[in-house]
Order: C-alpha cells, then structure tokens, then sequence
C-alpha cells in the first residue's frame, strides 16, 4: 500500500513540475514574441503553409528595402537566386543577387557558347549575334519585351551550351547622371 502511495506522490510530482515548466516556457513564448513584434515588422507568408526561414529572411529584406509588402520575386538567372520586381526582365531592370548581396542592372544581352551556331541561327528570333571569342557569342535581346522567357527558352536548346543573361554589378560610373530605377 505504502508504494501505490510513493508512486501516486512521485506522478503527481511530475505532472505539477511539467505544467509548471510548461507555463514558463508559455510565459518566455508570450514575453518573446511580444518583444519581437516592437522591434521587428510583422511577417506573413506568402503561401497558406508556416512561412520558411527563407521567406522570413526575404520578408525581412522587403522590409528594410522600405517596401511595405513582400512584392518581390526571386528567380533562378545564371545559376543564382535574384530578387526582381517583375519576373519579366527588360534591359535596365534592376536585380538583387543573394549570393554577392549587391544590386545589378540588365543588360539586354545575352552570351551563348555554340559550337552550331549557323545551323541553329533561325532560332534566335532574327536578333543580332555578334562573336566575342571563338564559340561565344552575344546576342543582343534589347528589343525583346520580356529577357526571362527567352533565357528560358535558350536553356532549353540543346544546341547550346551555356546560356548567361548578362548583368551589370559595377553601379553608375563616376558623374553619370542617369537615374537608377
């Protein structure tokens, strides 16, 4: 009898310890995220799931470019993830690399290596091509109305063997007095 009663003791123990750790941590949680809201904007996800620690990330990155919702896409261009506004490029479109974290301008251009350029040329949309060095060459895209899907659709020629969207990180030349978008 004695050790049903050690035993009811030692589980209520237990339990009672539990809830109380329990009410703690509920108490931290509560404290924690009330701290974080002050101090950091609110974040949603973009889908209907938990937002990743990505998205978060991202979300967080909108916040601090002073965008006031997360408008910005991220695309996968030359084998790196960029934030564009837009997922249709055209030249001058300003794109943010993750990876170097800096800001870029489109070009408009578009290098290609090809060892079968003249038979496959037709498939270029009548663009201009121009040899840089021996099979590579520039196409110049600039009167396209969206760089992307032609990108795309260039990654997909199998005659091609590399495809890179041309982007320009240096940022305004000393005196330029173009404005950036």
């Amino acid at each position: 009898m004695y050790l049903k009663y050690l035993l009811l003791l030692i589980t209520i123990f237990i339990v009672a310890c539990n809830s109380e750790q329990q009410e703690k941590l509920e108490e931290k949680s509560t404290v924690a995220t009330s701290e974080k809201s002050v101090t950091e904007p609110e974040v949603q996800s973009t889908e209907g799931n938990e937002p990743s620690s990505e998205n978060l990330k991202e979300q967080l990155l909108n916040s601090k470019l002073g965008l006031k919702k997360p408008s910005m896409k991220s695309l996968t261009i030359n084998n790196e993830r960029l934030r564009v506004t837009d997922a249709k490029l055209l030249k001058g479109t300003q794109v943010y690399n993750k990876m170097i974290r800096q800001t870029g301008t489109v070009k408009g251009t578009i290098v290609i290596v090809t060892t079968e350029l003249d038979k496959y040329q037709s498939q270029l949309k009548s663009l201009p091509v121009s040899e840089i060095a021996k099979q590579t060459y520039r196409i110049d895209a600039t009167s396209l109305d969206n760089l992307n899907e032609f990108y795309r659709e260039l990654l997909a020629m199998d005659w091609i063997k590399q495809v890179e969207l041309e982007i320009d990180y240096s940022g305004p030349a000393p005196g330029d007095k173009r404005e950036t978008k």
